[in-house]
C-alpha cells in the first residue's frame, strides 16, 4: 500500500526547493491542486510558478509593491521569506559557459544525442578565464562551485 500524497505534502515539499515531474505523485498533487496552493502561498507574499514544458516548478517572491513596502492602510509589509543569493563571478561565468554550450549542442545535427559534460569537460571550459599559475596543483576551481 503506497501512502497518498495530498497537497499539504506539496506545500512542505515546495517550501524546501522545487518540485520536478519525476516525483510523480507530487507533480499530479500539484497539477489537481495548484490554485488552492497558489492560494496559500500568495497568503505569504510567493507565487508559485509552473513550468510544465521544464516540468518543474518552484516558488518566487512576489514583487508586488504592496508587500514590499507600507500600504495605504498602515499594514507592514510582509517580511522576505525566499533568500537572494548573488551568485559569484566564477559561478555567473560557468553557468553562461554551460548555457552557450547547450545552444551550440541544441544547433548542431546531433541534437537527438543528450549533451553530456564531465568534470574534465567543465574544468576545460573554464580553463581560459582562471588565473595562470605555474603550479597546477595550486589551481582551484572549487570557487566555480560556491
Amino acid at each position: 500500500m503506497s501512502a497518498k500524497i495530498d497537497y499539504r505534502h506539496v506545500l512542505a515539499r515546495l517550501a524546501t526547493g522545487p518540485v520536478y515531474e519525476a516525483d510523480f505523485d507530487y507533480w499530479l498533487t500539484l497539477k489537481n491542486e495548484i490554485e488552492r496552493v497558489r492560494t496559500h502561498f500568495a497568503a505569504m507574499g510567493l507565487e508559485v510558478l509552473m513550468d510544465e514544458t521544464g516540468g518543474y516548478a518552484h516558488l518566487r517572491q512576489c514583487s508586488d509593491e504592496s508587500i514590499e513596502s507600507w500600504t495605504e492602510n498602515n499594514s507592514a509589509p510582509i517580511p522576505r521569506i525566499l533568500r537572494r543569493t548573488p551568485l559569484s563571478y566564477y559561478q555567473t561565468l560557468l553557468l553562461v559557459l554551460l548555457r552557450e554550450r547547450l545552444l551550440r549542442h541544441d544547433q548542431s545535427p546531433d541534437v537527438d544525442t543528450p549533451l553530456y559534460l564531465d568534470l574534465n569537460d567543465i574544468i576545460e571550459m573554464l580553463r581560459p578565464y582562471h588565473p595562470e599559475s605555474n603550479n597546477e596543483k595550486k589551481r582551484d576551481f572549487t570557487e566555480y562551485c560556491g
